[in-house]
């Protein structure tokens, strides 16, 4: 099969990609919102993702090697994930003050960085800083 039969094939398989695609371009440089995401002839608009696959707005299933630039490595929508996210929207979403959720997350840094008197406010790295001057035997 020739490269031409093969976008041929693909635009036959992505019209509702393709629509989007034109509406895209009105309203975003190039129709995408990143280099990145631009697949000749056009990029196909994903609908929903689950585990390793995903699909397209035209119902096509992918295998998804990508994987959100590498990051999911849960894969899409883990349950792990929507456990947790339906216990934090049940708790609010934004309230610019303090919450329990901040120190929890601090001391899961902690454990994985093996820091456990480490601080990640500036005044925490600007006193890690002076530290090492001390140490160095330079004043602080």
């Amino acid at each position: 099969m020739s490269r031409v039969d093969y976008l041929s094939q693909y635009r036959e398989k992505t019209p509702r990609s393709i629509e989007l695609y034109k509406r895209s371009a009105n309203v975003m440089p190039g129709g995408i919102s990143h280099r990145y995401r631009h697949i000749a002839p056009h990029p196909f608009f994903m609908k929903a993702g689950s585990g390793s696959r995903i699909w397209d707005v035209d119902g096509n299933e992918y295998i998804d090697l990508w994987m959100g630039h590498f990051a999911l490595i849960l894969g899409h929508k883990p349950a792990v994930f929507k456990d947790a996210f339906e216990e934090i929207v049940q708790a609010g979403a934004h309230w610019g003050l303090l919450h329990e959720y901040q120190i929890q997350f601090g001391e899961l840094l902690q454990r994985f960085l093996d820091k456990g008197d480490s601080s990640f406010s500036i005044p925490g790295r600007a006193g890690r800083v002076e530290q090492v001057y001390q140490k160095d035997g330079q004043e602080g």
